[in-house]
């Protein structure tokens, strides 16, 4: 939980940001790029669910379409789904993979999460 202080700062902080950084040209192109990112996440997301609840459990497909992964060749070759802010795929699957198997459930409560 934020003090008031730091909410206040933050606050302050973010205004700037909007101001300062979304106005100029690479805070436009980041808005824009973002923009797309986020509707290739809903349709990676939904398709996802389809198979799911078609009564597949795409594990791979998760890890790939539903997790951001940074913007390189490889990734681009391997068409995972990349986002401006990527995620350190290798660390998740290391850990969470592992010790955290994907059950049919689990991708059913996490896929319609906050879908109402």
């Amino acid at each position: 939980m934020l003090s008031a202080a730091k909410k206040t700062q933050f606050t302050a902080l973010f205004r700037q940001f909007a101001q300062d950084y979304l106005s100029q040209p690479q805070g436009q192109a980041h808005l824009k790029q973002y923009q797309l990112n986020r509707a290739q996440g809903q349709k990676n997301f939904e398709e996802i669910q389809k198979e799911t609840l078609d009564g597949h459990l795409p594990t791979d497909k998760v890890l790939q379409k539903l997790l951001p992964h940074t913007d390189t060749d490889a990734h681009k070759k391997s068409g995972v789904w990349i986002k401006n802010a990527g995620t350190s795929v290798d660390q998740i699957e290391r850990f969470y993979a592992r010790n955290l198997p994907l059950s049919k459930e689990m991708a059913i409560n996490l896929q319609s999460f906050g879908s109402d």
